[in-house]
């Protein structure tokens, strides 16, 4: 049996020396990411990459905002490239994984933007590669020493670079580095063609949306007939609003009885997840903001206009549970009208959003008013039309799942595979 210790259970057989231990500061050079003024985003020109940008091992492609191209020659020292990788010095706790705090991203491709506050670039050397490096961001064992460093709660949890540079790694030679690397590399390619047919299927969904709200595509019910012609209504005329809790303050939350819904899940999808409430105390004169199937949910604040009014659809039967404060509820008059599934897709579908991101005001932080989003006009199709729309596309959804459950998948045996590959 080999006297030697420091290598990895699972290995090419071209490789038996021993890996160097050293420090991530016997290596490794880094470029803060810069605090951009809110002031400076606008709505298109060169992205600004920040902490809730990063999913889990990648940069989002959606939800974003950006600075003007005529001004990123005074920041060319924070542009992000393709090999670059990005750590998250604030963040979630690290169990959370999109946005947690220390998460290593690896940037795919050139011109991915500009490198926000929060984030750290870790620059090329020509002791380690990159992608390598990547794979070990990766591990348990990196991950396991995140969570001792982080301080703070789940929310906003943080990590000192004093401290992440002074964590201890096993590094191999340059040649099983590659080695190492373009195997994670074809892993990677694996998995970014799950999620390419992914985004294909989304772009799909968006563009068929788009032709069914503007009524360039229509059903027929099952006789082969031409279903009504929609009807206009003012939202006032199907509905009414209800507020989110208010008056709490972060001591309240992550504990307590009853259950609330997270700000993040209703701006999330268009379908609440029952698995992503939390807990909170609420007392008898909050009892009102209690949800009921059907109810359609709206964020009220953002950073930039085009994420005003997000909506989620409560579709649960489950009792106790509450809307947090920056979100109101609409209540459908009746579900016989505005059914709860059609509902998911109307109120995201484009024509509606431009309606509601037109109400947006503000300046570094951007509100709704209730009493506006009311006056908002949309024209909605008969009952039985809106089961057809509502199941047509919630078989494209089911469609994008199970490629969501595939890229999981793949994500686990790589998860595995790192496990037995590193030190």
């Amino acid at each position: 049996m080999s006297d030697v210790k420091n290598i990895p259970r699972l290995r090419f057989p071209t490789f038996s020396d021993e890996w160097e231990k050293m420090r991530f500061s016997d290596f490794i050079s880094y470029t803060k990411g810069f605090a951009f003024k809110s002031k400076d985003y606008q709505n298109d020109g060169v992205r600004i990459v920040r902490v809730s940008d990063l999913g889990y091992d990648s940069i989002k492609s959606s939800h974003g905002i950006y600075l003007d191209k005529s001004k990123v020659h005074s920041v060319e020292k924070y542009v992000i490239d393709e090999g670059d990788i990005i750590i998250t010095t604030v963040g979630s706790r690290p169990e959370l994984i999109d946005s947690s705090v220390g998460r290593g991203i690896l940037v795919r491709k050139n011109g991915e933007g500009l490198l926000n506050q929060n984030l750290v670039k870790i620059n090329k050397c020509e002791k380690i590669k990159n992608k390598f490096l990547f794979g070990f961001f990766n591990t348990k064992k990196y991950f396991n020493y995140i969570t001792q460093i982080q301080r703070g709660n789940a929310n906003q949890s943080n990590i000192t670079l004093k401290e992440f540079f002074n964590y201890q790694v096993s590094i191999p030679s340059l040649p099983e580095q590659q080695k190492i690397a373009d195997f994670l590399t074809a892993v990677n390619k694996r998995i970014e063609l799950l999620e390419k047919k992914k985004t294909l299927l989304e772009t799909y969904k968006k563009g068929v949306m788009k032709k069914i709200f503007n009524q360039e595509i229509r059903f027929k019910d099952d006789n082969g007939n031409d279903f009504p012609d929609w009807e206009e209504y003012i939202l006032n005329e199907l509905g009414g609003t209800l507020n989110g809790l208010t008056g709490k303050t972060k001591d309240d939350f992550d504990k307590g009885s009853c259950k609330y819904i997270q700000y993040k899940q209703v701006f999330g999808d268009s379908k609440i997840d029952p698995n992503g409430f939390g807990l909170v105390d609420v007392g008898e004169t909050e009892k009102q903001t209690e949800m009921k199937y059907g109810d359609i949910l709206f964020t009220t604040s953002s950073e930039t206009p085009n994420e005003i009014g997000m909506s989620s659809v409560f579709m649960s039967e489950i009792q106790n549970v509450y809307l947090n404060s920056f979100c109101f509820g609409f209540r459908p008059k009746s579900l016989e009208n505005l059914i709860p599934n059609f509902s998911r897709f109307l109120f995201r579908s484009e024509k509606v959003r431009s309606s509601i991101v037109k109400l947006a005001q503000g300046s570094t932080r951007f509100n709704m008013s209730k009493t506006n989003f009311l006056k908002i006009r949309v024209r909605i199709p008969s009952t039985d039309e809106q089961v057809k729309i509502s199941e047509f596309l919630s078989s494209i959804d089911d469609q994008i799942e199970l490629l969501d459950t595939q890229i999981d998948k793949s994500k686990t045996w790589k998860k595995g595979l790192l496990q037995k590959m590193f030190v």
